[in-house]
């Protein structure tokens, strides 16, 4: 297939479809863009594409870039609730690893969060301890409800 004009934002020579390379290569310059703009303390990075209903991220302990994609995913409130450990060492569509909600589960990953970004100090410096701070945030989500307007 050849592209021109308007149908060739990127003029590049591909081994692929066009479009699949056209959105690999704005992920990289979007993560560049934001490498430049990023510190020491910085933990995830990500682009919002917004007429794709997508987000592509990647974190500090786990540099490979990953995409959610909205579109797919049920957020009645029939669906059970789900989550993400998004330190996990994957990379590109994470769907499938989603797991059903636990407590324990929140927990773990609150904990692994908290502890590889060194937040310790924060929390003991407003009279917590880690181990509070990770309680709390990790039960926070069993105190809320889902509220729809269908």
């Amino acid at each position: 297939m050849i592209h021109k004009g308007k149908d060739l934002p990127i003029p590049v020579l591909v081994n692929t479809a066009y479009a699949e390379e056209l959105n690999l290569i704005k992920e990289y310059y979007g993560f560049e863009m934001l490498k430049k703009f990023s510190w020491s303390g910085t933990q995830w990075s990500y682009i919002c594409d917004l007429n794709a209903l997508k987000i592509f991220f990647k974190t500090k302990p786990s540099s490979e870039i990953k995409s959610i994609d909205f579109s797919v995913i049920d957020f009645s409130c029939r669906a059970p609730v789900k989550m993400l450990d998004i330190h996990a060492f994957f990379n590109g569509p994470v769907e499938k690893y989603f797991h059903d909600y636990s407590t324990e589960y929140n927990i773990g990953c609150v904990k692994s969060t908290f502890i590889v970004s060194n937040y310790e100090s924060v929390f003991t410096s407003h009279g917590s301890t880690l181990e509070q701070a990770i309680l709390n945030f990790g039960r926070y989500s069993d105190s809320t409800n889902c509220t729809s307007n269908e």
